[in-house]
């Protein structure tokens, strides 16, 4: 290399040095796909219901990974409570994101004369009488760190959040109103769905006979996907004469046991969008 006063500097190269930064930089790009197709499984497990194409379901994820400071990897990265709270509910806002993406887009659920645009889109702007609280509360002891598998819990959060969004359509059908919350204590998570009673107690006898049923579809899908990923499900009548319905997991899952969560959490014949 010539310098300013006319020598030459030899510079001696580790050749072993420059492969294993090439070897980093593969790394890295392989990371950033993987990291790329998990947010699409994510936003496609929430939007599947919507029968969005993929250029639109990739703009979604784009600006999910964009906001989102959770890697996807399995690798030994584990994070506090507050960032599974920041996960969960930038999983939440996702709702919103796809109602300003798929303007005019509605899909027709069911054959009825209502779209799931519609219906979600009035479920989340009716803050007070639709849902009194869209959002993630971490239940845990107070000045304490919750550490999770961030990878593993994003994606149990991800598969339950997608059936919490299949029986929300149904729910909001009905008119009444639906309290969602989900945390995460140790290698527990839970989600806390609240079904509202109505008025005239049309949706509590739906939600009774349709949900606690032991035969009923809706149960059965619920337990098999709480059971796949080591989880139970409680459901029960609140003294207010809610619905409450209470899924526990183990935010450790194998990934073969989460695979077989998502595809219970897909949609079946005859039931909500």
């Amino acid at each position: 290399m010539p310098t300013s006063s006319g020598g030459r500097v030899i510079i001696h190269t580790d050749v072993s040095k420059m492969e294993e930064l090439r070897q980093e930089a593969d790394e890295a790009r392989r990371d950033a796909e993987e990291a790329r197709l998990a947010v699409e499984r994510f936003v496609g497990s929430v939007t599947r219901e919507l029968r969005l194409p993929l250029r639109t379901l990739r703009t979604i994820a784009s600006r999910f990974e964009t906001r989102s400071q959770i890697p996807f990897d399995d690798g030994e990265v584990r994070l506090a409570g507050d960032k599974m709270v920041s996960f969960a509910d930038q999983a939440l806002s996702l709702v919103d994101e796809v109602l300003s993406i798929t303007q005019g887009g509605d899909s027709i659920v069911d054959g009825a004369d209502v779209s799931l645009k519609t219906t979600l889109a009035q479920v989340i702007t009716q803050k007070h009488s639709a849902i009194s609280t869209l959002g993630v509360e971490i239940d845990e002891p107070a000045g304490q760190d919750t550490m999770i598998d961030s990878a593993k819990a994003a994606r149990v959060l991800s598969r339950v959040f997608s059936a919490v969004l299949l029986e929300l359509g149904q729910v909001c059908r009905g008119g009444g109103s639906l309290r969602v919350r989900c945390g995460v204590r140790g290698e527990q998570g839970w989600v806390s769905v609240e079904a509202a009673k109505l008025a005239n107690g049309t949706l509590q006898s739906e939600l009774t006979e349709d949900y606690l049923s032991e035969s009923s579809e809706n149960r059965l899908v619920w337990r098999a996907l709480m059971q796949t990923i080591g989880g139970q499900i409680e459901m029960r009548e609140a003294r207010n004469g809610s619905i409450v319905c209470i899924l526990t997991f183990n935010t450790n899952a194998p990934s073969t046991q989460l695979g077989d969560a998502e595809a219970l959490a897909r949609p079946h014949s005859g039931r909500a969008a």
